[in-house]
């Protein structure tokens, strides 16, 4: 069992065991100082230039190939400290499951905006992606990638309680995730059960915010954005929280305008690529799922 978008569950595509997660068990303010403290370690061993370089430009400035290039080039396990720092499996999973962790917290913490740490986070695990730690074997290096990519899942979750300009830096940080995994699933060589599993992690990843219980028209839209900003606006200048369902409804319209098209076409991408590279069987099971699913969204790019 491993960490991911909850909605994956809850449809029945993966199965999430949320005691998995080492940090379960501890209390929010214990979660958010974890995560930045074993973000900030890794982080601190690359001086700014080099952080910049990681960031979403590179993939921008050299595509697909240059972005797995680089980070193999560049990888925090290539680094004589960080094989130091995960000797064991046991290290590996606690660093990883930490640093994934990072992806479901909160955008804004108190006073502390979280995006630059998810930002950092994230670069962190491109760089664990394309370059494991030494103690995963060749074998093993693309299941645990997997694992890596079901973390990244977490973002795409709607966050409560969360302005419209935060929701807006999670939704930057999504589009470099679909970046990173249309990288992951067009340059790494997968069978069939990875192609599959991939597949649902992103099938549902995407359906967790595109598919709609009941019918938004414009006005409807609107009328919810107008009462999110209202509601995040005070004369005291202070940030106000949703507090009601079209509050919430309005981050959420704001995150699925920003990202439809691009998560559409990853699914697209993945199925196309996931269909090729199947048995006849289980290319049945995969034409099911993608209608099934394809079927509630397709529609919202046309």
């Amino acid at each position: 069992a491993e960490m991911m978008n909850p909605w994956i569950r809850e449809r029945g595509l993966l199965e999430l065991d949320k005691h998995a997660n080492v940090l379960y068990m501890f209390d929010e303010h214990a979660r958010v100082i974890h995560c930045k403290t074993m973000v900030r370690s890794f982080t601190e061993k690359f001086d700014e230039e080099t952080i910049v370089r990681l960031s979403v430009s590179e993939y921008q400035h050299h595509g697909r190939d240059g972005e797995s290039a680089f980070y193999r080039n560049h990888a925090y396990a290539n680094d004589s400290r960080g094989h130091f720092m995960l000797p064991t499996k046991e290290h590996v999973k606690y660093v990883t499951e930490t640093i994934g962790h990072t992806f479901a917290l909160p955008v804004k913490y108190e006073k502390e905006i979280l995006a630059d740490v998810m930002r950092q986070a994230l670069m962190i695990t491109r760089s664990f992606m394309w370059q494991p730690p030494k103690c995963i074997s060749t074998d093993e290096s693309v299941d645990f990638a997997i694992t890596l990519l079901g973390h990244t899942t977490q973002l795409f979750v709607l966050r409560h309680r969360c302005s419209l300009n935060n929701t807006s830096k999670q939704g930057h940080l999504c589009f470099d995730v679909l970046r990173m995994w249309e990288s992951f699933y067009m340059e790494v060589e997968l069978d069939e059960a990875q192609w599959f599993k991939v597949f649902k992690l992103i099938i549902g990843t995407v359906d967790s915010l595109l598919h709609l219980d009941y019918p938004m028209d414009d006005d409807t839209i609107a009328s919810m954005i107008l009462r999110a900003n209202a509601g995040h606006s005070s004369s005291s200048g202070a940030q106000a929280h949703p507090s009601n369902k079209f509050d919430i409804d309005a981050n959420r319209m704001l995150l699925t305008n920003m990202l439809e098209v691009d998560m559409i076409k990853c699914a697209l991408h993945a199925f196309i690529n996931a269909f090729g590279n199947m048995g006849a069987k289980l290319q049945l099971e995969l034409v099911y799922l993608f209608r099934v699913y394809a079927g509630r969204w397709m529609h919202r790019i046309w």
